[in-house]
């Protein structure tokens, strides 16, 4: 009886692991499949993962419409802006329009020649 019991037991917790499974590569998968996805939840993707990232000090803003993320902020690694975009495509956004800028390095200043005695 005991056997039969942990059969059961087993059995019962296997479908719920592979039904949660399936449910979840459904919803995973879906902006992938070029399925839609809610402006607001690619929005909403986008500063939670900004906000989590080596980003989140940069004050990058995203804004979505129409599938289109547009990226807005001042960086001050060029690296940051090319990562904003990855994140607002692995979001789901269909096409993203990156208008972070970084503010050029400034010249160095010539020094002045030694004195001549």
């Amino acid at each position: 009886m005991q056997v039969r019991k942990l059969i059961m037991f087993a059995t019962i917790v296997l479908s719920l692991l592979l039904g949660s499974a399936w449910i979840f590569s459904q919803n995973y998968f879906a902006a992938k499949k070029g399925q839609p996805v809610a402006d607001a939840d690619v929005q909403k993707c986008i500063t939670d993962k900004l906000a989590n990232s080596k980003l989140k000090d940069d004050g990058i803003t995203a804004k979505v419409n129409g599938g289109e993320a547009t990226l807005e902020g001042n960086v001050k690694v060029s690296a940051h802006k090319g990562n904003a975009s990855m994140i607002a495509k692995n979001c789901g956004a269909q096409k993203v329009t990156n208008n972070i800028t970084i503010p050029p390095k400034p010249s160095p200043t010539p020094k002045s020649p030694a004195p001549t005695k």
